[in-house]
């Protein structure tokens, strides 16, 4: 019998998943064959993916892609299903939805102002209990989902395995850009970061940054919503671990700070301290922090 051929579709390939995803399916021992990436914008990242682009909104009725889905499998179609459920996706990508961003351009502006990093959020967010997942972790996943066929036809949330406060992760970025804690201070960043979009030029300039427009850097509509959530909001992993998937195990700090690490390498944003050890994850093997060492620091 010959071998099965390996192939990959990921729509919205220039996206915060779909670049992810992209990446690690591109590696020269990830035993895929053809990938193929859906994007509007060319893939301004290294891959071996082909590019296909076609406008998604050129449809009719109503969407009903589930029940399509459904009436495939009744009929017996060869093809399974998976789906993950991630809260707060941490990575690189410009566009919507990006807390990364808005933490890294907003912890920027704070230090070349010479302002305290106040958490801009309410009170009651600054304490409740969240998760978040690494896009690297969220893609290894996917990746293993497509590949497991016993854990497929089913969802699962994912995360990195551990949950945060705002209360506790702030000072962890504060010490990375090298700037004071301030009392928290409900700042709507809707109103506050478009008043420096010209400190920002300024900010690109002094530091030999990437020339993005501030209004592709963030969207801070998302990040106030984030700022605000009135209660905890976290998922069970369990599922996903009984199903045989055990990376999940990272420190959501070390997290924030390898990809505050990640932005500044691509020279998305500034530098303001020496680089710090790269924390466990898929593109990263070894691991140096437990989902329970995390919630230890919690209590």
């Amino acid at each position: 019998m010959g071998s099965t051929k390996k192939v990959a579709l990921v729509t919205g390939a220039t996206g915060i998943q779909g670049r992810a995803l992209i990446s690690h399916l591109s590696k020269p021992d990830s035993g895929w064959d053809e990938i193929y990436g859906v994007s509007r914008k060319p893939l301004d990242f290294e891959n071996r993916a082909k590019r296909l682009s076609f406008d998604m909104y050129d449809m009719k009725g109503a969407k009903y892609y589930e029940d399509y889905v459904i009436e495939r499998r009744k009929k017996g179609a060869k093809w399974t299903w998976s789906s993950l459920r991630p809260g707060c996706i941490i990575g690189y990508s410009l566009g919507f939805m990006n807390l990364l961003h808005n933490i890294g351009v907003y912890g920027t502006m704070c230090k070349e102002l010479g302002y305290a990093f106040r958490f801009p959020g309410t009170p009651v967010a600054y304490k409740v209990l969240l998760d978040c997942v690494d896009v690297d972790l969220l893609a290894d996943c996917q990746i293993w989902l497509a590949t497991h066929p016993e854990a497929q036809n089913d969802f699962y949330n994912i995360s990195n395995g551990d949950i945060f406060r705002f209360e506790q992760l702030w000072p962890v970025l504060a010490a990375w850009f090298g700037v004071e804690v301030g009392p928290s201070l409900r700042i709507p960043l809707t109103q506050f970061m478009p008043h420096h979009k010209d400190t920002w030029a300024s900010i690109i300039k002094k530091h030999g940054l990437k020339d993005i427009p501030f209004e592709k850097m963030a969207q801070w509509e998302f990040a106030d919503a984030i700022f605000s959530v009135p209660s905890d909001g976290f998922g069970d992993v369990t599922k996903l671990r009984k199903a045989g998937y055990e990376k999940h195990r990272l420190y959501t700090e070390e997290v924030f700070i390898h990809k505050l690490d990640t932005l500044a390498d691509m020279k998305v944003i500034p530098r303001y301290s020496s680089k710090n050890e790269c924390p466990s994850c898929p593109a990263c093997p070894g691991a140096t922090w437990t989902s329970e060492e995390g919630v230890k620091k919690l209590v």
